[in-house]
């Protein structure tokens, strides 16, 4: 079964979307979309009642929201939802 990544053109490149059941690992440099990239993909889940997790190593919440409040495909809403949990992995909470 394929997963809606919610961005748009990204899964007809994939053939309909991400496998199922499987972890992704989302990398790349400075500036080529990862956290657009992966800020759409939990709207996407967030959206459909999907309980998800965003894991971070240097962003905050806020910090997070703020740049993405510059698009409009509802992150701010899906990350303050009780489906999306939000880890830091840097701060004293993430590192438990």
């Amino acid at each position: 079964m394929r997963v809606a990544s919610g961005v748009p053109g990204f899964d007809e490149v994939v053939h309909g979307g991400l496998i199922g059941e499987r972890l992704y690992v989302v990398s790349g440099p400075p500036g080529s979309g990862k956290t657009t990239f992966c800020s759409q993909f939990i709207t996407q889940g967030a959206k459909q009642g999907e309980n998800c997790l965003y894991v971070t190593m240097h962003e905050s919440q806020e910090e997070l929201a703020n740049d993405m409040s510059n698009f409009e495909f509802g992150f701010e809403q899906a990350i303050r939802s009780d489906g999306v949990q939000f880890l830091n992995l840097v701060t004293e909470h993430g590192k438990r």
